[in-house]
């Protein structure tokens, strides 16, 4: 877990504040306190907390290729970087540290928006390219990271929290009309929040800013499944279940904390396999 936020003003003359940025980093630092790390330009700011968990060495935050055009901050995991950093590097890129994220931005130097497609893993990221002065927002497919924003006075501000939003100064209105529903399922579905104006990037979701407007799109959504056919074809449900549950639990093992910890109890992510099945009445 890390946490990212930032803000971006329509107007390119309006120069960002680094005491309001630092004043919305440190309330996140509970989700990273590893690290801190900004980025300041002109009319955007970005402010980056981490906790590392993949490339403990580097890997620091806000990250940016060779010319400083692009600037990346990310909160999450791409349990499939190392299949990307190989195929990327293929392409021509070269690689200066063993994080995931340097992947991410190396896939959007060459894929552009379409990177987020390529990616398997739980994230929420922001891209500034100054050279297209374009801010590219992205929330993974099921939305396990957490990623709010809100355009306030001519001004787009995103976080990981809603108390990172509240700390560049955005008030905090509630919508009692939303408790009813709030109580009923537990949640707020999004894109709203309780909180008027503030609203939740859906999963599956990304937002493109660019000449001081805003839009968000779709990039993936669940594919239909016909129960029929599951029906028909059970043992091959099961085996294809198996083998994605497998694949998961080996691609989520790798980063440095939580295969270290495996490590030292003695156990590799083919025995955690084993052992959930047996204690599951689910036939794996």
């Amino acid at each position: 877990m890390c946490g990212i936020c930032g803000y971006l003003h329509k107007d390119s003359d309006k120069i960002v504040n680094k005491e309001v940025i630092k004043r919305m980093n440190d309330s996140l630092v509970h989700r990273g306190p590893d690290q801190e790390g900004f980025y300041l330009n002109n009319n955007v700011a970005f402010g980056h907390r981490r906790l590392s968990i993949i490339d403990l060495s580097t890997g620091e935050q806000p990250m940016f290729n060779e010319d400083k055009s692009i600037v990346l901050i990310f909160n999450g995991e791409i349990y499939n970087y190392i299949e990307l950093r190989d195929e990327l590097k293929k392409l021509g890129c070269n690689f200066y540290t063993n994080s995931d994220s340097e992947v991410i931005l190396r896939a959007y130097e060459t894929w552009g928006i379409e990177c987020q497609n390529r990616f398997n893993g739980a994230w929420s990221f922001a891209i500034w390219d100054d050279r297209l002065q374009q801010l590219f927002l992205s929330r993974d497919r099921i939305g396990e990271k957490p990623l709010f924003y809100t355009y306030w006075n001519d001004t787009l501000v995103f976080a990981s929290e809603i108390k990172a939003i509240e700390k560049y100064g955005v008030p905090l209105e509630p919508r009692s009309e939303l408790l009813e529903l709030y109580l009923f399922f537990t949640n707020i579905p999004g894109p709203d929040t309780f909180y008027k104006d503030i609203f939740k990037l859906k999963p599956g979701h990304y937002l493109l800013y660019k000449n001081g407007k805003y839009s968000e799109h779709q990039y993936w959504d669940l594919p239909y499944t016909e129960e029929g056919r599951m029906l028909k074809n059970t043992k091959q449900v099961y085996e294809e279940f198996e083998y994605l549950f497998r694949d998961a639990v080996k691609l989520q093992m790798r980063s440095d904390v939580p295969y270290g910890a495996f490590l030292s109890g003695g156990l590799d992510s083919s025995s955690i396999v084993a052992l959930m099945a047996e204690q599951s009445s689910f036939p794996i």
